[in-house]
């Protein structure tokens, strides 16, 4: 659950660092290294962790749509290894859920992750039944599996990846209070 609440904290705290004077996009090619991946893999300290995942999560969404959708697939790869965590899976596929044809470049860590995330969640019914656990990260995978199969965007299996920006694509703190 606290990984959970992790992903979603990292979308909020990217809204509060960002300035109001910030909120247009930046034009220009996204660069995402493998050093600042590793990094939020392996922090051990889950709010530094939270911490690297807002920031990536902020610098993501702070660049146009149309750099976010024609990112290169280097990058997309690059962010494809979130997938790898369950703790950054949401992170993960609220940025994938912006690409556009570069998205084929994730489909073997989204299966994999496809396959961990649907085996939890059925690890997580039975261990809570007659309860039905959040399964939000599930949800946020199959957004981008669908939009990958599809090429488009379902609003409503993607509600929640949605619901996590604001009219302007940036992450909202309200989403998380609702």
């Amino acid at each position: 659950m606290r990984f959970a609440v992790a992903s979603l904290l990292a979308l909020a705290i990217a809204t509060v660092a960002t300035p109001a004077s910030a909120h247009r996009c930046a034009v220009g090619s996204i660069e995402v290294p493998p050093a600042r991946i590793d990094a939020i893999l392996q922090e051990p300290d889950v709010n530094r962790q939270i911490d690297l995942m807002a920031g990536l999560g902020n610098y993501w969404m702070v660049h146009c749509a149309s750099g976010r959708q024609n990112a290169r697939p280097a990058v997309v790869r690059e962010i494809a290894r979130l997938l790898a965590a369950p703790e950054t899976r949401f992170l993960a596929a609220t940025m994938l859920v912006d690409v556009g044809h570069n998205l084929k470049r994730v489909r073997p860590d989204l299966e994999v992750a496809l396959t961990d995330e649907r085996a939890r969640h059925e690890r997580a019914l039975r261990a809570n039944f007659p309860w039905v656990p959040n399964h939000h990260r599930l949800t946020a995978l199959e957004c981008v599996e669908r939009k990958l199969l599809s090429g488009e965007i379902d609003q409503e299996l993607c509600g929640g990846v949605l619901g996590a920006r604001g009219r302007d694509g940036l992450p909202t703190v309200e989403w998380e209070l609702q």
